[in-house]
């Protein structure tokens, strides 16, 4: 969590001094996330049997803020930090999965209102629960343990600006796989898992400072 602050701190220290136009404010959002899942099992008897599938969609949030860099022109940096709540969601059980995210986004503007944004994006795990919400009651289980502290991912949207609000459709996905122990064996069948945050993020801003 130190370092990733770290980094944005840095960031906007050492690019603002040298931009021609520079602004940030607050961040918020909606996450509609899912996990993407690829299972490999194999065996002496079926041999290797591959299935991919997507959870259903799980609704989340994100808080936190950005810095907008622009170098001149119509292209630009945007970091932005925030606290990043996303997982998975089957029946009557799902998955939360927090991270403080950490993106940093190269900004391009079509115009005046619109812009693109698009750019890596690293995730520090801050806690990982399973709840489940049958009706005999709710069970919540801490699975940290199980998912790897870093997450390494990609995130694509486009925005607009309208006065000191900015609105904006995103969708990030995982490039890594998130559990820590992908391998396993039972009864003569061996399986492989990977795991990967992927969704849909629909963000507002407020402009605190600069244009």
């Amino acid at each position: 969590m130190r370092v990733i602050f770290f980094i944005f701190i840095s960031m906007m220290l050492s690019v603002s001094g040298q931009s021609q136009t520079f602004s940030g404010g607050l961040r918020g959002g909606i996450n509609f996330a899912q996990w993407k899942q690829n299972i490999q099992i194999s065996s002496t008897q079926t041999g290797n049997i591959s299935t991919a599938l997507t959870t259903d969609s799980r609704t989340g949030y994100l808080i936190g803020i950005y810095y907008t860099i622009m170098l001149g022109g119509n292209v630009g940096f945007q970091p932005e930090l925030f606290y990043n709540s996303v997982g998975s969601r089957s029946g009557s059980s799902s998955i939360s999965v927090n991270y403080a995210s950490l993106p940093i986004f190269l900004r391009y503007n079509i115009n005046e209102m619109f812009h693109l944004l698009g750019g890596p994006q690293i995730g520090y795990l801050i806690s990982a629960d399973g709840q489940n919400t049958s009706p005999t009651g709710g069970v919540t289980t801490n699975i940290k343990d199980n998912i790897n502290s870093i997450d390494f991912g990609g995130v694509l949207g486009i925005g607009a600006d309208i006065g000191k609000i900015n609105l904006g459709l995103r969708y990030s996905i995982g490039l890594t796989s998130i559990i820590k122990n992908p391998t396993g064996s039972s009864q003569g069948f061996s399986f492989k898992q990977e795991v990967s945050n992927v969704g849909w993020q629909i963000v507002a801003g407020y402009r605190v400072f600069g244009q």
